[in-house]
């Protein structure tokens, strides 16, 4: 009304009686002015007001849903429970409720009061879900208390795995089946099938003679594959026995070579190695896994023939005799630039792998810009004559030294009898030493 009132005035004083423009006065242009900025205050008021007002609005409407929901919900809970109370009184129990069943969803969990007519109504259907839903329940229990006596059984069998293994040592974890080969013992099936709350010491001690024969078993065929593979690379007229330095592996995966007390804790065969020898006992599956495991070559088997011999080993030695020999042998193909006494003592078999792979002593000599490597790095090139000698006696460093200078591409393996480097200048024999560096064939080398 006063913004009319307003207009009407200016209209008045703009326009004469008889509708012309009448003279304006200074004070009316005054008027008009304060009244356009008035109006222009009062259109910026109520846009600014119209956001305001649209988010209180918007939070009312939520608030009234929130509420409304939890309205529905509290309706819903209470017919739910009274539905509950009323199973309980015929004997149905708390685990026997689907309550995430869309079934039981639709039926108890709904806003609508519990009226009898209702429970008459929904009654059958909701004894047929408790009855479904009963019998998975006792299932599932049952296969939980299944997978906790094979637990129990589990901690059994890694306990007397453990005590097996560290009171013989001709056993290693490798050799120790897994769960997989375990439960296919007869009696074991038996007892864990058995619905009992716990897998009992009794029931322990009365199977623990077929696990430990199953143990038995299954290392003898571990060994019987591994003498297997070993026959496939050996001559017809030598013996397979894994306790033999001759009896070398080659893994496929990594390409290295390998005797039967390293196969059996490879890298490549065995399997979960991340874990604990108790926790693996646990897994399924083959824990020793030896199909990356080839025979050495012919090559390589004269490599390991070749320092047998010109070590002056009179027979072929075992694994524990290797052991007790200890390190005692010294590349000197890669010592030239030590005889300080401080040189890298070698077994007999880090010898051999050592020559076979050839990678040592070229990156090294290749360092020092003294030696260039020919050929291809194989065992071929590597087990002749021409390119590696053997001493087996103390011989003096002054003589190594000159010998080497003047072959520098010859691998020479020098066996320790009387000390280390320090007491070689001690021997004068020339005529010895002489007489070991000259060219020997090996009839396997060059056959």
């Amino acid at each position: 009304m006063y913004l009319a009132g307003v207009v009407n005035h200016l209209h008045k004083a703009l326009v004469n009686e008889n509708g012309e423009c009448a003279y304006v006065e200074e004070q009316t242009v005054l008027n008009l002015y304060n009244f356009a900025m008035m109006l222009e205050e009062v259109t910026q008021s109520a846009n600014d007001s119209i956001p305001q007002t649209g988010e209180a609005m918007d939070a009312w409407k939520i608030a009234q849903s929130e509420a409304n929901q939890e309205r529905i919900e509290e309706l819903s809970l209470q017919r739910e429970n009274a539905i509950m109370e009323r199973l309980r009184e015929e004997g149905w129990e708390d685990g026997d409720f689907p309550i995430t069943d869309p079934r039981w969803q639709a039926l108890a969990h709904r806003p609508a009061a519990l009226t009898e007519r209702i429970w008459r109504r929904i009654h059958e259907e909701l004894v047929e879900l408790l009855q479904f839903s009963r019998q998975e329940r006792l299932v599932f229990e049952k296969y939980e208390r299944r997978n906790h006596r094979e637990d129990q059984f589990l901690d059994f069998y890694a306990a007397f795995a453990t005590a097996l293994v560290e009171s013989n040592p001709n056993l290693c974890w490798a050799e120790i089946p897994g769960r997989n080969v375990i439960h296919s013992i007869p009696s074991l099936v038996e007892l864990l099938e058995e619905d009992r709350p716990d897998f009992t010491e009794e029931m322990w001690l009365s199977v623990q003679e077929a696990v430990k024969l199953a143990i038995e078993r299954n290392q003898l065929a571990i060994k019987q594959r591994l003498r297997g593979t070993i026959w496939l690379g050996l001559p017809d007229d030598v013996a397979v026995d894994l306790n033999l330095v001759t009896s070398a592996f080659s893994c496929r995966l990594c390409c290295q070579l390998l005797w039967y007390d390293e196969v059996m804790v490879h890298t490549c065969c065995v399997k979960y190695r991340w874990l604990d020898e108790p926790s693996r006992l646990k897994l399924s599956g083959q824990l020793f896994d030896m199909d990356s495991l080839v025979p050495a070559t012919p090559a390589e088997y004269a490599l390991i023939r070749r320092v047998i011999r010109d070590l002056g080993m009179q027979r072929v030695p075992t694994l524990r005799e290797e052991e007790e020999l200890g390190e005692r042998c010294i590349c000197v193909h890669c010592e030239t630039h030590a005889w300080d006494g401080q040189v890298e003592l070698r077994t007999l078999m880090r010898v051999v792998r050592h020559i076979v792979l050839r990678h040592d002593w070229i990156v090294e000599r290749a360092q020092r810009e003294d030696f260039i490597a020919r050929g291809s790095p194989t065992v071929n090139p590597i087990s002749l004559d021409d390119d590696w000698s053997f001493f087996s006696f103390p011989i003096p460093t002054s003589f190594v030294l000159q010998f080497t200078l003047a072959v520098p591409n010859r691998i020479c393996i020098i066996r320790i009898t009387h000390g280390l480097a320090a007491n070689l200048e001690d021997c004068d024999n020339l005529a010895s030493t002489h007489s070991a560096i000259r060219p020997r064939v090996d009839p396997l080398l060059h056959s």
